[in-house]
């Protein structure tokens, strides 16, 4: 999974075994592929097919509830599994987010389209709310001192923290990619909208990549979406124990 761009931004974890290796933040999501915010996808479930490898509290929960039943680049059936869609990043070298640090519970899925676009989530649970909150507090601090990140030279991430409000506690954000060419920073039409939220103990981390940077329209339409997106998974996060 992934994009062909060589300056990706984070890691996931189901391309090549998953968003494998702990992201820089210079890098986009792995098989991030995602379409113009114009675009609308196939007819998606209000159901999920539980994974086998889903066990524990979380076993049976609705993961993707909102995705397409396909993937639409192989149409490959998209699944709910024990393994999560975004493992371990850091943003200007702090740790932002861990999936298998201090959790008792993972579950991850990802939606691949045909183009430039694909979204993610992954849940986890930790053994209180206490710690939970603890692991959203570091992303937000790790997010606010992070506003731009250089990769390779030459391309770089712009991090921008969105008042976005869901469950308990939250923190959104988004990413968009920039290159130098002639001395001057352009931006390509690339975004990733991220959501990290909190109920109780549960914490989801959900993604959607796209090219929803052409205009402030299409930046703030692909946002939206996004968030919408999540309402129905974190809706459900408080039937988790």
């Amino acid at each position: 999974m992934g994009p062909t761009h060589v300056h990706r931004l984070v890691p996931l974890a189901l391309a090549a075994a998953g968003l494998l290796v702990s992201g820089c933040g210079t890098e986009r999501p792995e098989a991030a592929t995602a379409a113009d915010a114009s675009l609308s996808p196939a007819p998606t479930r209000t159901t999920s097919t539980p994974s086998p490898e889903a066990t524990g509290a979380l076993e049976g929960f609705p993961l993707d509830v909102g995705y397409d039943e396909e993937n639409g680049d192989d149409h490959s059936p998209v699944r709910v599994t024990g393994r999560p869609a975004t493992t371990a990043f850091d943003l200007c070298r702090l740790p932002t987010w861990d999936p298998q640090a201090g959790t008792t519970d993972v579950l991850g899925v990802e939606w691949r389209g045909e183009a430039e676009w694909s979204r993610g989530r992954t849940l986890v649970l930790y053994p209180s709310a206490h710690e939970a909150a603890a692991a959203v507090t570091a992303a937000n601090d790790a997010l606010a001192g992070c506003s731009d990140e250089s990769g390779e030279p030459g391309y770089g991430t712009a991090h921008t923290v969105l008042h976005q409000a869901l469950g308990e506690q939250s923190v959104a954000w988004t990413d968009t990619y920039w290159f130098e060419s002639d001395g001057d920073r352009l931006f390509d039409t690339g975004l990733t909208v991220y959501h990290l939220v909190r109920v109780g103990r549960a914490v989801l981390l959900a993604y959607e990549y796209g090219e929803g940077n052409g205009s402030e329209e299409s930046r703030a339409n692909s946002i939206a979406r996004a968030t919408e997106l999540e309402h129905p998974v974190v809706s459900r996060m408080d039937l988790v124990g």
